[in-house]
């Protein structure tokens, strides 16, 4: 069923101005009636594409507004006039062409621009969109084969947005958010992609309230970067609620903990390792290089219970750690770091100092030091994906009592 516009602006589109019905529109809100402009509503853009008003090609919708909210020159009688100034001139043009029924004044919600305090209105911009609609059932069948953690975002939260996917937006303008790197001529035939800064230099010359760039309610990261390295809040991330999907609430304190219960003791027991190898060169007039030969020696032959232990503690740690990766747990590995660390420090090096310093043999000196620099290099390799900073740190210095060191660490 067609019926007459109330303005003869857009009268001659054959495919517009006809009575369509949507369960959108509720008895128990105004008249019941909403008038359909699909470049100014979501609900609208639907209704009109459902029911052939429109189609997908920008063409075909029709825009009575420009970019500085003022209506074009199709609109004659309101030409250039801002769509909220021009409210009086139109109930007027109506009161004389005598289709004003009736006037009057409504309270209600409206969207406000929170930057400038100024009326909003919902409009269309031209965009770039990657067409999802036509792939969902391959994005459903990779879905499938993805490993989530946690799991029951696969099945539930991902897979439903999928399901429901539409062409994605991928561009923003000037306006609100970053805009594409594009930049287009008139007639559309030359369009130039900015790859870099450089390039475009040479085409140019803890309350729980949700972190907001606005405002500014958080800590700039270069300043934790600063206060505690970058590893330590990278480890602190690993082991809080961000890789299971949930909310966290930043705290400071916890990458203090991090500095405290995890690098400083790990960097502890390698300095007496090299105060030890120092010890040793200036008493006795060996050179310490650690020798794999010796360590699998000592091994095998059982010569003491706490080098068995802690070699034999390094390589469950070594499996537990693989493991968890290869599910991608990493939120359980920090705790147990935690522990390892606080058996190697306050159990082995506190228990083997004599040893160490050379207060023993000087063959069990010598064995003692290969298993702290077993036990060091096997724990900067395991943390290399996890502290990459400290752990290439760590390992500059025990290649040094290295006999063939690689220049760099290779975790394996």
């Amino acid at each position: 069923m067609h019926y007459t516009p109330l303005f003869p602006y857009f009268a001659n589109v054959k495919t517009a101005f006809r009575i369509l019905c949507d369960d959108y529109v509720t008895e128990d809100r105004g008249t019941g009636v909403v008038h359909q402009a699909p470049y100014f509503g979501e609900d609208d853009y639907r209704v009109c594409l459902a029911h052939g008003v429109i189609n997908k090609d920008a063409a075909s919708v029709i825009c009575p507004i420009d970019a500085q909210c003022r209506f074009t020159a199709e609109v004659t009688d309101f030409q250039g006039q801002n769509v909220k100034d021009a409210d009086k001139p139109i109930i007027k043009y109506l009161k004389e062409a005598k289709r004003l029924i009736h006037q009057a004044v409504v309270k209600h919600s409206y969207s406000f621009c929170w930057r400038s305090d100024t009326p909003l209105i919902y409009r269309a911009v031209p965009s770039w969109f990657v067409r999802v609609e036509g792939m969902i059932d391959r994005l459903l069948a990779n879905n499938s084969k993805t490993y989530w953690v946690p799991d029951f975002v696969k099945e539930k939260r991902f897979a439903n947005w999928l399901r429901d996917a539409r062409d994605w937006a991928i561009s923003r303008n000037r306006y609100w958010g970053n805009p594409m790197p594009l930049w287009i001529s008139d007639d559309g035939h030359e369009v130039v992609c900015v790859g870099s800064i450089e390039e475009l230099k040479c085409l140019t010359h803890n309350d729980g309230e949700k972190m907001s760039k606005r405002k500014r309610n958080y800590r700039d990261p270069m300043e934790i970067f600063d206060e505690f390295g970058a590893d330590a809040l990278r480890l602190y991330l690993i082991t809080s609620p961000v890789v299971r999907g949930k909310p966290l609430k930043f705290k400071k304190e916890g990458v203090r903990d991090i500095l405290k219960d995890v690098f400083l003791p790990w960097y502890n027991a390698l300095r007496l390792l090299i105060q030890s190898c120092d010890q040793l060169k200036v008493n006795k007039k060996v050179n310490f290089i650690y020798d794999e030969k010796r360590l699998y020696y000592s091994m095998s032959s059982n010569s003491n219970v706490m080098d068995t232990w802690i070699v034999s503690y390094t390589q469950t740690l070594l499996d537990f750690v693989r493991k968890e990766m290869e599910a991608y747990r990493l939120y359980t590995v920090v705790p147990r770091l935690v522990k390892y660390i606080d058996m190697l420090t306050n159990w082995y090096v506190k228990l083997n100092k004599k040893r160490f310093k050379c207060e023993t043999t000087l063959e069990d000196s010598l064995v003692s030091l290969n298993v702290l620099c077993y036990v060091l290099l096997t724990m900067a390799k395991l943390m290399a994906p996890f502290t990459p900073f400290l752990a290439e740190y760590m390992y500059q210095i025990l290649r040094k009592l290295m006999p063939q060191p690689s220049s760099s660490l290779s975790p394996e």
